[in-house]
């Protein structure tokens, strides 16, 4: 008889771990948030996650962890450009503003084109992602997917609002006290705030990228605990005409639990 599959999706934050389970249907099985007893012992708390698992299910996993020093960033690669790998890395290294050498990157590659393709690039300094990498190997077991929390927003307006999505949007995540920023046009996501933003300056910032951004944002969604509130969605929302809301996510699922019900979804789409 075939086991049954649970897919779970991890939001990691400096202080808690957000987890969402799905059946095989895509339906909440559990979800909720794990605070940390201190800095090191994440990965105990990641274990109590995955023990949460049914016995003799099959397990997929994935994690979008909040790197303080995280890059996520679209761009197009000709199709002269080859190998593609050294592309993306100079590209990569124009917008860190520092070696490349020192980050390790990773990237998702569109489908191509004649004229080349899109890719979606994630960077994060070596030094920070070695300890990640050592805590994972403490959890027992490797995530099928390690996802940027920003393009798991994304992907969480993708997945629950379908083809009603709007083609050009902007979204904010909270990482502890401070705030990310980016802009999605087209399945992709050509400008983010290179560094977390602090939520007093917000607003300031969040017009500075809006009227940088390359096309104008048909809707903003937000993940942003108590900074983002009715007053502020309607301050935003009055500021730059246009709608804003929360993140969205499967109905049922806590506006808190938004990014890891999107990491969970897109194990079960196979994305890995």
């Amino acid at each position: 008889m075939a086991r049954s599959v649970v897919y779970i999706g991890i939001d990691l934050l400096p202080d808690r771990a957000c987890y969402v389970g799905l059946g095989a249907k895509g339906e909440t099985l559990f979800g909720g948030q794990k605070p940390f007893h201190d800095p090191a012992s994440w990965n105990e708390t990641i274990a109590e996650i995955l023990a949460e698992v049914p016995l003799k299910s099959k397990l997929v996993w994935g994690i979008a962890p909040s790197f303080a020093s995280g890059v996520s960033r679209s761009f197009f690669v000709p199709a002269e450009a080859q190998p593609l790998s050294e592309y993306v890395r100079w590209e990569t290294g124009l917008y860190l503003g520092a070696d490349s050498k020192e980050f390790a990157i990773s990237w998702d590659k569109l489908p191509r084109t004649p004229e080349g393709r899109m890719v979606n690039v994630v960077a994060v300094r070596k030094k920070e992602m070695e300890a990640f990498a050592v805590s994972l190997e403490r959890v027992g077991a490797e995530p099928d997917l390690v996802e940027s929390r920003l393009f798991a927003a994304a992907n969480a307006v993708e997945f629950a609002q379908g083809a009603a999505a709007p083609k050009v949007y902007s979204v904010l995540v909270q990482e502890g006290a401070l705030l990310r920023f980016g802009f999605v046009q087209n399945g992709t996501m050509p400008l983010q705030s290179q560094t977390l933003l602090r939520a007093d300056s917000a607003d300031e910032r969040i017009a500075e990228f809006l009227g940088r951004a390359p096309a104008p944002s048909e809707a903003f969604f937000a993940q942003a605990g108590d900074w983002f509130d009715e007053e502020r969605r309607r301050s935003l929302s009055d500021a730059h005409g246009i709608p804003v809301g929360e993140l969205p996510r499967a109905e049922g699922v806590d506006l808190q639990l938004a990014v890891a019900w999107a990491v969970a979804h897109r194990c079960k789409e196979g994305a890995l």
